[in-house]
């Protein structure tokens, strides 16, 4: 049993470190872009984006009537892209340099407004940035972040401040620990779930935004969700 918790928070530090690396170093980021085969992300109109979707090889694809173009910005692709809750702004990566590998930058285009901004950067990229954009509420996203053996850590970023905190999930090393993760976010506040963390989402219902956990045992089954509302200044678990 020891070696095989071993095992697992090895998996899951390897695979995230594994995502990374292809996110902004594959062949997807030498494709020139054409009007044949791209389209620009500020060219897509809202109702459009049900035709947006986040492809194989980490591109983002704007599939209609059966034509598929890969969608840029400023030239270069993008590798993950959201829509806000109010379907007022998107938020896409893309890799400004496509000599600098372990560049990137997280742009907000606001589509009423039509406004670009660049909110976030890092030049390493494959540490910081693991997984794709979720938002949490029109002024809030997050993101995976790599941050070592038996955890992952996650990366919220306030619009308005430009500024970024860090929270934690940690997962058991060795057979004398018990079967659960334990959550510190980004209040600082500890939370202890059973079972792995298999995924990580967000949603608004009822305009309240969600932080969202899909859980599973060691097995492999299913133990639900686990959501948290998210207040700003909070989170708050909720069953």
């Amino acid at each position: 049993m020891k070696i095989y918790l071993l095992i697992i928070s090895t998996v899951v530090a390897l695979t995230a470190t594994i995502s990374a690396y292809f996110l902004f170093n594959d062949p997807s980021f030498h494709v020139e872009a054409t009007s044949e085969n791209s389209v620009d992300v500020v060219d897509i109109n809202v109702s459009d984006y049900k035709f947006v979707s986040e492809g194989g090889q980490n591109k983002v694809l704007f599939t209609k009537k059966n034509i598929e173009k890969q969608v840029f910005y400023d030239e270069k692709p993008l590798t993950s892209i959201a829509l806000s809750p109010s379907q007022s702004k998107v938020g896409f990566f893309y890799r400004p340099n496509v000599k600098i590998t372990e560049e990137a930058s997280l742009i907000i285009f606001d589509m009423q407004e039509r406004t670009l901004q660049e909110v976030y950067r890092t030049t390493f990229a494959s540490w910081d940035v693991t997984g794709k954009i979720h938002w949490l509420s029109d002024d809030y996203i997050f993101f995976l972040r790599h941050c070592g053996t038996a955890c992952q850590g996650i990366t919220l970023l306030s619009l308005e401040s430009g500024k970024t905190i860090h929270a934690v999930l940690s997962y058991p090393s060795f057979s004398s620990q018990s079967k659960k993760t334990h959550f510190k976010d980004w209040f600082g506040k500890k939370f202890i779930m059973i079972g792995l963390v298999e995924d990580i989402k967000s949603t608004t219902e009822n305009n309240l935004n969600y932080l969202v956990f899909a859980m599973k045992d060691y097995e492999g089954n299913s133990l639900g969700q686990k959501r948290f509302l998210f207040t700003g200044s909070a989170l708050e678990e909720v069953e």
